[in-house]
Formats: structure tokens, sequence, C-alpha cells
């Protein structure tokens, strides 16, 4: 009897809980609809036009898994408008859209009830990247391991486009963004918040493929790197120079 008991007691108290948390769980889940507005401005000087341009609403959902919703494109303005988007409040929202080339994301954050209008600023696109320099660059030395003869290091650069155009590599590997590397690097890891950015390695470092808008972007890396006997050299190459250089 007292199992009985105890066994009803549980199921009754999974009941509670269920029905005490399942309201919340709804109401995450419940699709609700508004309506979204913006506008596209190109900050670039005398720039190309912002008509017919392709705007993208994207989901995020907890699991970190993006999807896009929605699409529309820009009146001669640069203007859009969304009507009945479905959302929820477990997601987290952004607009975007590819102009000359560039990615350009807004991120939006939960989904409300919007009443103002969205800007999403974009810039007219150049391949020339003498506009690029680097205000600090930063190399942490971390580790070292004896037993598999390699030095662990961590690199943050900070990448400056002073124009008022988004750098945009070419197709070519020697127009990508290059950072170098030691000699017999492994495990190499880049972080960036630069949209769309993809990294391949090269010779003697690695290629950034992303865009480089107007302002100030951080870079980071780390790898690890090889040695043999009880000394090694370590070169630097700065291709976009350094206002500052940091070696801990």
């Amino acid at each position: 009897l007292n199992r009985k008991l105890s066994a009803l007691f549980a199921t009754t108290l999974i009941l509670m809980i269920y029905w005490a948390e399942s309201p919340n769980v709804l109401l995450a889940q419940t699709p609700y609809e508004t309506s979204i507005k913006g506008q596209v401005i190109n900050l670039t000087p005398n720039g190309a036009g912002v008509d017919s341009v392709k705007i993208l609403i994207h989901q995020q959902d907890r699991s970190g898994v993006t999807t896009t919703i929605s699409e529309t494109r820009t009146d001669v303005t640069g203007r859009f408008h969304f009507d009945d988007v479905k959302y929820t409040l477990d997601s987290s929202y952004g607009i975007s859209t590819t102009y000359q080339n560039a990615i350009y994301v807004l991120d939006i954050g939960p989904l409300i009830d919007i009443d103002e209008a969205l800007i999403l600023n974009v810039y007219d696109s150049s391949n020339d990247d003498s506009t690029l320099s680097t205000s600090l660059a930063s190399v942490f030395l971390s580790k070292v391991d004896d037993s598999e003869s390699t030095i662990s290091a961590l690199e943050v650069i900070n990448i400056v486009n002073t124009s008022h155009h988004t750098f945009v590599p070419g197709s070519e590997v020697m127009s990508f963004l290059r950072f170098s590397l030691p000699p017999n690097t492994v495990n190499l890891q880049v972080q960036t918040l630069l949209p769309g950015a993809e990294f391949i390695q090269v010779d003697k470092g690695f290629a950034l493929l992303a865009s480089v808008p107007p302002g100030k972007h951080e870079i980071m890396y780390s790898y690890n790197f090889r040695f043999s006997g009880s000394e090694t050299i370590f070169i630097k190459s700065l291709r976009y120079g350094a206002d500052v250089l940091r070696i801990l």
C-alpha cells in the first residue's frame, strides 16, 4: 500500500509540475504575427541606388539553427515592408541583404511589435585593400607542450577600414584578407563577427573570405605550432601593419 501511495504521489507531483510549466512552454511556442518595416541606406557618398534590393528575415531557434522565414525587395527609395511575420518568443531574429557582393546583417533579437522602422546601412564595394590597416595586434604565447613539441598561441587583430567603401575580396587568393602563421601550424581556429566569413589555410598563413565594411572589426584566431630542440624562432609578418603590437 505504501508503495502504491508513493507511486501515486510521484505521478501526481509530475503532473503538477507539468501543468505548472506547460503554460510557459506553450507561450514560448505559440506563433504570433507582426509587421516589420525599414529602409536600406547607402552611406557611401554619391553611392549607387538601393532599389529592388532583396531583404531576408532570419530566425534562430534555441538550438542555434538559423532559417530564412521571409523575403521581400526594396522600393525605389530603399524602403521595405513585411506583413504577417510569424514569430515565437523563444527565437531571435534578424534581417540581411547582399549588396554589391557584400553581406550586411542587422540583429533584431526577440521579435516583438516593432513600431520604429529598421535601418540597414550598406556601402558601395571596392577591391582595394590599401584602405585596410591594423590598429592593434595582440599575440599571446600561452603554453609549451614538451611532450607534443608544440606551442599554443592566440592572436587578436583589430582590422580597420578607413574608407567609405566595403572591401570585397576578388576571386584570387592573393586578394583575400591574409594573415601569417608560423611553419608547421596545426589546429587553426578562427572567430570573427564579419558576416559570412570563412577561412582557408594557405602558404605561410591563412586567408579569410569575408568582406570588410568601414569601421573596426576584431578577428581572433588560435593555433599550435611545432618546434624542435630547446628553442625556436617566432617570425610575425603583419600584412596590414600595426599601430600597436602587443606580445605576451
